[in-house]
């Protein structure tokens, strides 16, 4: 596995220009397989959440996993509004997709494995016409098509929140509450 950065331009909301912005991403596997797995993780978590699976297929794949801005290694914004450009998602997904696409002389096979927020990002990146690379598999978890007005209600009560809790048991009964529409769960 291979931690990189890669600088980027930083899409604006407001047609400002805004400093550019670096991406981290993990390397995982033969970087000549032109056969890539890309690994976008949700809201709150960072390219770390696919260790694991990136281990597992890096045998017959190169996996990069993404570390979304403002999340795990990669730059925060200047201006916290910016996270709410979705574009500026799409941009640094097209930018690394063209950024490993240049290290190849043929066009690498892409397949896109995203949850929840990682899901949205692909699912866009899909669509676009002009893309580097298309998207040859799309695997989404925790996210469709539509987000119910209820979901998000509920993220943005604990999304970037700073609890501090006083013991651990605070802590439990505090993740049961926020956990509580996902069914019974155990201790």
């Amino acid at each position: 596995m291979r931690l990189n950065r890669l600088l980027i331009p930083t899409a604006s909301s407001d047609d400002k220009p805004k400093k550019p912005h670096r991406i981290a991403y993990t390397d995982w596997g033969d970087s000549q397989n032109p056969h890539v797995v890309i690994c976008v993780h949700g809201l709150t978590r960072n390219c770390r959440d696919f260790d694991y699976l990136a281990n597992v297929l890096q045998n017959d794949f190169r996996v990069i996993c993404a570390d979304v801005v403002g999340r795990g290694q990669s730059d925060w914004l200047e201006h916290a509004h910016d996270y709410d450009h979705y574009p500026l998602y799409l941009s640094d997904a097209i930018s690394l997709v063209a950024h490993i696409q240049s290290q190849y002389k043929k066009p690498i096979i892409l397949d896109w494995i995203g949850i929840s927020m990682g899901g949205l990002i692909g699912m866009i990146l899909a669509i676009q016409p002009d893309i580097p690379v298309s998207i040859n598999k799309l695997v989404i978890s925790d996210i469709g098509p539509l987000i119910p007005a209820s979901a998000l209600k509920r993220i943005a009560e604990y999304v970037g929140k700073d609890p501090h809790f006083k013991s651990f048991d605070e802590f439990r009964a505090y993740m049961k509450l926020i956990s509580i529409s996902f069914g019974p769960l155990t201790e």
